[in-house]
């Protein structure tokens, strides 16, 4: 998470914004300089970012984008909160997204296919 607005100082805006990377332990980077980096090493990379204008009565308003993962397990299955409307007022914004399965194995089958046919 990475809040970038205060609002104790007044600042009329709260942005939070989430990175997920997932990725083979095997080949995972020792250093990383730019996240462009684990988006190359990712087998899934997830951005959300959140806005809220107001948080408090009558109730929260803002916008939001993108996807972030809502549960993962050892597996490598899970689920992603994906952004179907942007914009929200006096909901929860997690009632605003979509919820796709994912499975880290066919995705990684799948890049596997992808990288030999080149």
């Amino acid at each position: 998470m990475d809040p970038s607005t205060d609002r104790a100082s007044g600042d009329p805006e709260d942005v939070h914004a989430w990175y997920n990377w997932i990725g083979l332990p095997e080949n995972a980077l020792e250093k990383v300089a730019h996240s462009d980096e684990l988006d190359s090493w990712a087998l899934l990379s997830a951005y959300y970012r959140l806005t809220f204008r107001y948080v408090q009565y009558p109730g929260p308003l803002g916008h939001h984008e993108g996807r972030t993962v809502k549960t993962f397990t050892e597996d490598g299955k899970g689920e992603l909160f994906v952004v179907k409307e942007k914009r929200f007022q006096d909901v929860s914004p997690a009632s605003m997204c979509t919820t796709e399965a994912f499975d880290m194995n066919e995705i990684e089958k799948k890049k596997k296919k992808k990288q030999l046919s080149k």
